[in-house]
């Protein structure tokens, strides 16, 4: 048990490492994307679905990925799940709150907005509304097979 844990959590450092990298983030944003997919399951099974800090940072990480490539609908929503999961660390008044949810209505306010590319330019209303679960996720991390074939 403490071998699993033990490797879960270089492989989550080696994820976090490469997420973090701009000019992968640049070059090959879908891959950073898999890679935040990959990291939420692993923080997932790592702490029980209590991830706290880690899972606000994963998806401002994955807001910032988006953003950077011009796509406003994606980021809202990662926006929206930093913000969501900020509060529970921080409580509703910190500034970085404050500022998660701005960035959570009006993503392209962020200054990384289009920095890299317009490549996946996806205006913020466009959210799907018919998609749940698994296929939301999918939609999420921009239909890679990772996602799909890591569904649960």
């Amino acid at each position: 048990m403490l071998q699993a844990s033990d490797a879960r959590r270089v492989f989550m450092q080696r994820l976090d490492d490469a997420i973090g990298n701009p000019f992968r983030m640049m070059g090959d944003p879908k891959a950073c994307l898999q890679d935040c997919f990959a990291l939420l399951r692993t923080l997932e099974e790592e702490y029980n679905s209590y991830a706290g800090p880690l899972l606000a940072r994963l998806y401002y990480d994955a807001f910032q990925i988006c953003i950077a490539h011009g796509d406003q609908a994606r980021a809202r929503v990662f926006a929206d799940r930093a913000y969501k999961a900020r509060v529970i660390c921080e409580g509703i008044d910190s500034p970085e709150i404050l500022k998660m949810e701005r960035l959570s209505k009006t993503p392209a306010m962020h200054p990384s907005f289009e920095m890299y590319s317009t490549n996946w330019e996806l205006e913020k209303s466009l959210v799907p509304k018919s998609l749940d679960g698994p296929a939301f996720e999918t939609w999420l991390f921009r239909d890679s097979e990772f996602a799909k074939n890591s569904e649960p």
